[in-house]
């Protein structure tokens, strides 16, 4: 007698069997044997439903990501290495592919985010129902629940927005008393469990710290709820050109032409403007790096070693795939910039529909122009690039010493003679333009501040403090000079180096198209 067999069992039951499956095991068993792949047929939304479920899994999907919208704050970053490894699914085109390939709408709204771990949409029973089972009575049913669906979609999203402060004021500590308290109605209003026990009386006890906590567990429970459950929606940007759902290019310019589609992705930081368009270009050069990048002195970031910058994803006419616009030689010198009409290019062309309509990848450009005349476009390119980073990390090197020259008046006798004598002849380097320091006048510098710091020194010994209050900036500017100074001499080895390198440019562009 043969053993029992999955394959001796009536359809029937075999069909109750694979509704419990997951959605890789119901395509897994659709694989296994002609007699089951009769009986599941497997539709596109089926595949879609096991691409869904194996983003979900650390293996094919990557590691798992947080986003909280109060703040903007990613986890991890943008510029991780988690992200290079993350995958997303296309429902278009059935493919799991990495981020640079959607836009930010389609990685982090709550319903086309990835699923929280263990949460609902991260953990699901395929939908697969056998034709016997898709009978009127089912229609029904789900007819009946549409409304009632519908209704508590709206209040979590209205819930959702109150907690991540998308709907309200950013903070509630400057608003009049009434307002507070219509604020904590609209938090019962919602359904927000947390503060449906506290009372005005109590409202007013609760610190900020300890209501963004409330807030911000409402929001994970929504997003236990709903995060992902659009997912099967998602495409990515090759796709929504395919189906026209690429958002038209505006009057001013911005979204590039209809030829030449631009569309904006991650906000990532790098240290300087080379890093931006030349990542990791400098590995290839035997120029070491400093073991750190020094302070950018922004005002609205203490200590910031880093500028974040806008990237775009553009679709080349001619080879027709989507790369990040520094691959088509587009780039400003501002970190605010944007790729419309009113902006120019690193080289003061203007952009305008025919240039963008022009506009070619690094490797469509050596099919139409040579190897040859690609490395000289980008030479001239990274030569610019450096000069600006070089012009920048040599006005910062130098701006202490001009607040030292404000302060000298205050100083005490015995130090305001040699503090002049150690200045006037640094007067001149400091009037001249910053992007013509070299590396004498540099080591010149050092030597300045070496006698600076020496003078500093002593008057702390001695007690004599009250000149050396110093503001902010120049205590960045003393704490990281050595640092500042490093970064200066590798941009200058860099730059001299370079001059010889320019078939290592063309490889690496090529490589990184």
């Amino acid at each position: 007698m043969a053993p029992p067999s999955l394959d001796t069992l009536p359809v029937e039951i075999l069909s109750s069997i694979f509704r419990l499956l997951d959605p890789i095991g119901l395509i897994s068993a659709s694989q296994t044997s002609s007699q089951f792949r009769r009986i599941i047929k497997p539709n596109r939304p089926n595949f879609v439903e096991r691409l869904l479920a194996l983003e979900s899994r650390e293996k094919e999907g990557g590691p798992a990501l947080h986003f909280r919208p109060r703040g903007n704050q990613l986890t991890p970053d943008w510029g991780s290495k988690e992200w290079e490894a993350m995958r997303w699914v296309c429902a278009g085109c059935l493919r799991l592919l990495p981020h640079i390939e959607f836009d930010n709408h389609s990685l982090l709204r709550l319903g086309y985010r990835k699923p929280i771990p263990n949460s609902r949409a991260a953990n699901f029973a395929t939908s697969w129902e056998s034709t016997a089972h898709h009978n009127s009575r089912k229609a029904r049913r789900q007819l009946k629940k549409a409304s009632a669906y519908k209704e508590e979609a709206r209040l979590l999203h209205q819930r959702y927005g109150v907690a991540t402060m998308r709907n309200g004021p950013r903070s509630r500590w400057d608003l009049h008393p009434v307002r507070r308290a219509e604020r904590l109605e609209e938090f019962h209003d919602c359904g927000m469990t947390s503060f449906q026990d506290i009372t005005i009386w109590d409202y007013y006890d609760v610190t900020e710290k300890e209501e963004e906590a409330l807030l911000d567990s409402e929001a994970f429970a929504v997003e236990l709820v709903r995060c992902g459950f659009k997912r099967h929606l998602r495409r990515c940007n090759e796709c929504k050109y395919q189906r026209n759902q690429i958002r038209r290019p505006r009057p001013d310019g911005y979204g590039g032409t209809a030829r030449f589609p631009i569309v904006p992705s991650r906000t990532i930081s790098y240290p300087t403007l080379t890093d931006r368009y030349f990542p990791g270009f400098w590995e290839l050069l035997e120029t070491e790096r400093p073991a750190s990048n020094p302070p950018v002195f922004l005002v609205y970031r203490e200590e910031a070693r880093d500028r974040p910058w806008t990237m775009y994803q553009a679709r080349c006419p001619r080879c027709e795939r989507w790369k990040e616009i520094r691959q088509f030689r587009i780039g400003e010198l501002y970190p605010h910039w944007q790729p419309t009409q009113g902006y120019s290019n690193w080289d003061r062309t203007p952009f305008t529909k025919s240039f963008f309509d022009n506009a070619h990848c690094n490797s469509c450009f050596v099919q139409a122009n040579g190897r040859e005349e690609l490395g000289k476009a980008l030479m001239e390119w990274l030569r610019c690039i450096i000069n600006v980073d070089l012009g920048l990390t040599g006005n910062y090197l130098q701006r202490g010493f001009g607040l030292f020259t404000h302060r000298v008046g205050s100083a005490p006798y015995q130090y305001r003679t040699e503090i002049r004598q150690l200045l006037v002849d640094l007067q001149p380097i400091l009037d001249d333009a910053h992007d013509r320091l070299h590396r004498g006048t540099v080591a010149f510098l050092r030597l300045r501040f070496t006698h600076l710091m020496n003078v500093r020194e002593r008057a702390i010994q001695e007690g004599r403090t009250k000149w050396l209050s110093e503001n902010p900036w120049e205590l960045l500017w003393r704490t990281n000079y050595d640092e500042l100074e490093a970064q200066w001499l590798w941009l200058k080895g860099f730059q001299e180096e370079l001059e010889m390198k320019r078939e290592f440019l063309v490889d690496w562009a090529l490589q990184d198209s």
